[in-house]
């Protein structure tokens, strides 16, 4: 990544541009007919940022090329970002996002289910936090609710969801290893158009560690149990190790490898749904 900004009072204009690699052994996350992609990406963006004592907001646009084989397709996608946040006590903050993005990646655009059509997706967002933090750990209990718009290729792949999730976060550091240790839950209450009744829990885990001023490592993984209807349901399991490396105060180098394995309960569709 190659980073610039600007400051005028409290706002600043930050301009940066990203390019990165990426391979699946399973780009459409089907079990049937696995297919391998390799993904070459640059993404440029554009933001601006408000800062104040107790506020914060940003307007951000990055919209991204993809050059993909073994097709030798080259796509680009848009995406624009708009959030705020108003730190009203110490222990009490709340944050509101409007975002917009498009998107094939179906870890991305469809989460809490076994999609894997390629959709535009529009996400509304609002949230409280009650983040209490010390020198060496912190707590945040969290409630997010978010609507989400899906325009798809085909009929099929066209979605209006509402979903509520409640959780926390926590993060220990061990002063003695310099090391972070962080673990998260999360329960949530769905609405989809094919399934009107839809729960799920998320458990993760992670760690963390500087090597030096300029070299961070991490290692990362999550449980997910989603049930559509309360029916059998379905578990996706993943894993990934990644690092990120600053030569400079402009440049920074960042990579991660991953495993994910969803596994769809007997019966599920194309969009992991009964």
């Amino acid at each position: 990544a190659q980073d610039l900004s600007e400051s005028l009072g409290p706002f600043s204009l930050k301009a940066s541009v990203t390019t990165g690699s990426e391979y699946t052994d399973n780009s459409a996350r089907s079990q049937a007919r696995p297919q391998s992609k390799f993904r070459q990406t640059i993404t440029p963006n554009l933001s601006l940022e408000l800062t104040g004592p107790f506020h914060q907001a940003s307007l951000s646009y990055h919209p991204m090329g993809a050059y993909s084989t073994p097709l030798g397709e080259f796509e680009h996608f848009q995406a624009a970002d708009a959030s705020a946040a108003y730190e009203a006590t110490p222990f009490l903050t709340v944050r509101a996002t409007e975002n917009f993005f498009q998107s094939d990646n179906p870890s991305i655009i469809a989460p809490n289910t076994l999609q894997t059509t390629r959709v535009t997706s529009t996400l509304n967002t609002a949230g409280l936090e009650l983040p209490y933090r010390t020198e060496t750990w912190s707590v945040t209990p969290r409630g997010v609710w978010t609507a989400t718009e899906n325009k798809g290729t085909t009929p099929e792949a066209d979605e209006r969801s509402r979903i509520l999730t409640l959780g926390a976060d926590g993060a220990l550091t061990l002063l003695l290893f310099n090391t972070t240790v962080s673990a998260g839950a999360e329960s949530t209450r769905a609405r989809f158009r094919l399934s009107g009744d839809f729960s799920g829990q998320t458990y993760r885990g992670g760690v963390s560690r500087p090597f030096g001023p300029r070299l961070d490592l991490n290692l990362n993984g999550s449980l997910a149990l989603r049930q559509p209807d309360r029916s059998e349901g379905f578990m996706t399991r993943d894993a990934s190790i990644g690092g990120r490396y600053q030569p400079s105060e402009t440049v920074s180098l960042s990579g991660s490898v991953g495993y994910q394995e969803p596994t769809a309960a007997q019966g599920s569709g194309s969009q992991g749904l009964p």
